[in-house]
């Protein structure tokens, strides 16, 4: 089993549709997707998330309203990975939180990315569309008072 939290970012102004923050992956078959990746040995899974949206986004934890509140698991076959080609056929757990933004500024992407961009649920829903991902994004928006 593998194991993966991150962050589903989001962007909310008064009387504005929430926009959520996705990054494209540097290596084929760049995928979109939130910031995310493998939880440590002995790491606690909210922590794991945090950091790696820190790595990831170049967002720090002061920058951002965690709602730990928001806890969301999705679990799903691994059908391909160039960054870890070992997982290949496991099943992996996808754990994210919703964190708030408070700044305008830009993500400064990691080297495991190529672009970030900040879309509405609907551009999240057709750029992500894994396994339970769908749910999650419209859990978020109806949180955010988005649908």
């Amino acid at each position: 089993m593998v194991r993966a939290a991150g962050l589903v970012l989001a962007l909310k102004k008064p009387a504005e549709e929430a926009k959520f923050l996705l990054l494209q992956a540097s290596k084929a078959p760049f995928h979109w997707s939130p910031p995310k990746g493998h939880i440590d040995e002995g790491e606690q899974d909210l922590d794991a998330a945090i950091r790696e949206t820190e790595e990831e986004s170049g967002y720090r934890r002061s920058q951002f309203k965690v709602h730990e509140d928001t806890r969301h698991e999705i679990t799903y076959k691994i059908t391909q990975s160039v960054a870890h080609p070992e997982d290949v056929g496991k099943t992996k757990t996808a754990i994210y939180w919703l964190a708030v933004l408070s700044t305008n500024s830009e993500a400064v992407v990691s080297e495991e990315h190529t672009n970030a961009k900040w879309v509405s649920v609907e551009e999240a829903k057709s750029l992500n569309d894994l396994p339970g991902m769908a749910e999650l994004w419209d859990r978020y928006a109806a949180i955010l008072g988005t649908q």
